[in-house]
């Protein structure tokens, strides 16, 4: 137990950095900034954040959420992301343990987290972060299931682009014929591409599961702003953000959900 609670401790600071990092990606990418030749500043009064300032979530607490240069207040998103991506993380070693699906979710999740985050507040899913996760996505699952199949087996990697290749369609066809029948008014190209992301990430019958929590995730979350009066009945939600929660909960959990449901409808 003991061990277990280090290791989580370690995975927690891990990933709240990686977290930090991915705060650069979200502020400083859509603008077409280096993410590593300028160093971090505040963004308010431009002044070069020190050591002390970039430790995640604590610099945060301990400066009391604003910057000690300028007093202005720094952004939730900042101590959100951090923690947020430290807690997935831990998740993904509890969940997977040390295995080579522990580090390719950490990845996949690196890339989903930093997707919610521009959906959510800007309604964009750019092509710099889902076009990579495509990439990593299939390579990812290519590595698992060579290492799963313990030798080199054209077999198994033969099923494995036959399932691939359902997922993507059933993944992007799904939103690409809502695309077209609504000429791009209800879902746009990014959640076409964010569709195919998820399909090599997750193959099938896990893409299955993925949409439809998000649509379920996605419906109580718009009654819940209807209901307090944040948005309307006509409003935009950024389905994005469910999708990469979506994915995140079926990277984890999507076998036993697949069986639980299957199970429930007599499969």
């Amino acid at each position: 137990m003991l061990e277990i609670t280090l290791y989580s401790i370690l995975f927690f600071l891990f990933g709240s950095a990686i977290g930090s990092f991915l705060n650069v990606v979200i502020l400083r990418a859509p603008k077409r900034k280096s993410i590593v030749k300028n160093r971090s500043h505040c963004p308010k009064c431009k002044h070069n954040l020190s050591i002390l300032d970039l430790i995640p979530v604590w610099s945060f607490l301990f400066l009391r959420g604003q910057c000690q240069y300028c007093k202005k207040k720094i952004s939730w998103q900042y101590p959100l992301v951090e923690a947020i991506t430290g807690i997935v993380f831990v998740l993904g070693f509890l969940v997977l343990g040390f295995s080579l699906e522990s580090l390719f979710f950490a990845i996949y999740a690196s890339f989903l987290i930093a997707i919610f985050v521009l959906d959510y507040t800007k309604y964009i899913i750019p092509d710099f972060l889902s076009v990579p996760a495509m990439f990593i996505g299939l390579l990812g699952s290519i590595i698992i299931t060579i290492s799963d199949s313990k030798i080199f087996s054209i077999s198994a990697l033969t099923g494995l682009f036959v399932n691939l290749g359902i997922a993507v369609l059933i993944g992007g066809g799904f939103f690409l014929v809502q695309f077209l029948i609504s000429r791009g008014r209800w879902v746009g190209g990014g959640d076409i591409r964010l569709g195919v992301v998820m399909g090599l990430m997750l193959g099938f019958p896990n893409i299955i599961a993925a949409l439809g929590i998000a649509y379920v995730i996605g419906a109580f979350w718009g009654i819940g702003l209807i209901v307090l009066k944040r948005k309307t009945i006509k409003g935009v939600l950024p389905f994005g953000t469910f999708l990469t929660i979506s994915t995140i909960i079926c990277l984890l959990w999507g076998n036993e959900i697949v069986k639980a449901y299957l199970g429930f409808i007599g499969f």
